[in-house]
């Protein structure tokens, strides 16, 4: 089993803290192998970016050879032209003003190796919170920036809510 974590000196690194990828030896793989490496000057290092015109519900792989899957959902930050509108209404507590409504909307799924847009509902009764649909939108003029950070609680497999 691979060394995973370190906090101290690192040969080819210095003093630092420092976690790798799955199957990588912290203490000798190359940078690009490092999921956090805390001599960098921002909190998570890009891995990588895009542009795309339009992304349909089907979503995209965002991988490829010169960028293949970091073994983890990475956090993805998503910039989108188009976005939509939420409006909440509290059907539970009449006598509590509970009602909002939000603008710039922009919910997305992630996997491994894709990106999508997904649309929002939001349970009427008000007890589960966000239910996330699969289809029915698309991005426009999307921006996106995949960073080497680990996006799920515990290293948990890809829930098959999203797949």
């Amino acid at each position: 089993m691979a060394n995973r974590v370190l906090i101290g000196n690192r040969a080819t690194g210095g003093q630092g803290l420092y976690v790798s990828a799955k199957g990588q030896d912290v203490l000798t793989c190359a940078d690009k192998h490092l999921i956090l490496d805390a001599r960098t000057k921002r909190a998570g290092q890009i891995y990588r970016t895009g542009n795309q015109s339009s992304i349909s519900s089907s979503g995209l792989t965002w991988t490829d050879s010169n960028a293949p899957s970091l073994g983890f959902i990475p956090l993805i930050l998503v910039i989108e032209q188009e976005m939509g509108d939420a409006e909440i209404e509290d059907n539970v507590s009449p006598d509590l003003d509970a009602d909002w409504e939000s603008s710039q909307v922009s919910v997305w799924a992630s996997t491994e190796t894709t990106l999508r847009p997904v649309s929002s509902e939001f349970d009427p009764n008000g007890y589960s919170g966000a239910v996330y649909s699969l289809g029915g939108r698309s991005g426009t003029n999307v921006r996106f920036f995949v960073l080497r950070i680990p996006c799920q609680y515990g290293k948990m497999t890809t829930s098959s809510l999203w797949t």
